[in-house]
């Protein structure tokens, strides 16, 4: 008798990312496939015709870990993601009340940066570690990046802040090193991570505990920084 055979079908990147979705539940939304791009130039005006074949990672929510709820701050931020092979991009826009009222908290590089209005980004390089690497950009330009709890570690991500005050906009564009990120970059490497911003307020004794945290991951167990909570971002 003849053996019949078969073989695999080859699953698409479509398919493959609903079933993380399908899996993640209700982290679904922090799944990402991240496309190649033509290198942007970082200057803060995110008008590079770049940043429009970029991925559109949607708007921050605020999460709240008790009740498993999200919702949109105030003033939801968006965020846009691509790479080319020496680089992954970042393009974030920030609505903002007055942009002339930012709070840069940190006057020194590695000082607490997250106490002001910041953006942040968290990457996790080795899925089998806890140690990510993470960058925050204060609004004064001021910068804290870190890996996994070294503060003294440094990177060579480049940062670029834009201000619109008739448009009630600040904009942030990143180019951070894939050596700083400790990954080869090629088409469908599995990545996770996560985008924050930190919306803070100037009222009276508004300061750090009163800021408004959003995030495109939920939060899991610990706060925006728990590899546990990162999302997918999977490169095209």
């Amino acid at each position: 008798m003849r053996r019949s055979t078969s073989k695999d079908t080859p699953i698409s990147r479509e398919s493959y990312l609903e079933g993380l979705k399908n899996m993640l539940g209700n982290a679904a939304d922090s799944v990402a496939i991240v496309p190649r791009i033509p290198r942007p130039k970082i200057d803060g005006e995110l008008n590079d015709a770049a940043w429009k074949t970029a991925a559109d990672l949607g708007r921050l929510v605020v999460y709240d870990k008790k009740t498993k709820q999200k919702s949109l701050p105030e003033y939801p931020t968006s965020v846009r993601i691509g790479y080319d092979l020496k680089n992954l991009y970042l393009a974030y826009h920030c609505p903002e009340k007055d942009v002339e009222d930012l709070i840069g908290a940190a006057q020194e590089r590695d000082g607490p940066v997250w106490r002001g209005d910041a953006v942040e980004f968290a990457f996790l390089p080795d899925l089998k570690s806890p140690n990510f690497v993470h960058f925050i950009l204060g609004a004064n330009e001021m910068v804290y990046d870190a890996f996994g709890k070294d503060a003294a570690w440094h990177g060579n991500a480049k940062f670029a802040i834009g201000k619109d005050k008739q448009k009630g906009v600040w904009l942030v564009e990143a180019s951070i090193p894939w050596k700083d990120l400790r990954v080869t970059p090629k088409s469908g490497r599995i990545c996770r991570g996560n985008v924050m911003r930190d919306d803070a307020y100037t009222r009276g004794n508004r300061w750090h505990t009163d800021n408004v945290y959003s995030t495109w991951c939920p939060i899991v167990a610990g706060g925006f920084n728990d590899p546990a909570s990162f999302g997918i971002l999977m490169l095209e």
